[in-house]
């Protein structure tokens, strides 16, 4: 019995000692690479998270807030034209990359028509928007960095099963008969 005492009382000293010897986690100084924790005000310098890992994909986003959904916005492979994007709902990794709008500004909705350069992928599974019954493909978010505010593309927001590919088609060529070209 005084032996277990005795290893008890010299255990708990080592314990106690030990506790001082290490330092607590400081804080990155470079804001620009690594995204807020949640709980952390917004940042509005915050302009880019780069990906983690350099095989990622590049795609360029325009987020789009729509009044009756629950979708990000559009997702594009860089020289595609935007009647190739798809609608999509953001996933994101609270230790990783969040939303651009999250980690920005004080509303997730205040970048509304912002254009991102995104990295990811596309995920092979579907989401549930309960707000339009339909289901969304999902995006992955690895990194992100701000192009800049742009007029939406002339395309109707949500799936492509929400709109007929008639006027879906009809809104691409107004834009290129507009612009000249369908960026």
């Amino acid at each position: 019995m005084k032996e277990c005492f005795k290893r008890t009382v010299i255990f708990v000293v080592l314990l106690i000692s030990a506790c001082g010897q290490y330092e607590p986690l400081q804080a990155q100084e470079d804001t620009e690479a690594s995204p807020p924790p949640f709980g952390r005000v917004p940042d509005p310098t915050l302009t880019r998270y780069p990906p983690r890992s350099a095989a990622s994909d590049e795609f360029i986003g325009h987020r789009f807030v729509e009044e009756k959904g629950q979708g990000w916005g559009w997702v594009k492979r860089p020289r595609e034209s935007w009647h190739k994007a798809r609608w999509v709902a953001l996933k994101e990794d609270p230790f990783g990359a969040i939303a651009p709008g999250r980690a920005r500004m004080p509303k997730s909705t205040d970048d509304h028509n912002m254009r991102y350069r995104l990295w990811g992928a596309f995920w092979d599974r579907k989401v549930y928007d309960p707000k339009t019954d339909e289901f969304l493909e999902v995006f992955i978010l690895d990194g992100w960095e701000v192009i800049g505010p742009d007029s939406p593309p002339d395309i109707p927001p949500g799936p492509q099963e929400r709109t007929p590919p008639k006027k879906r088609d009809q809104a691409t060529k107004k834009r290129v008969l507009r612009h000249g070209i369908d960026r």
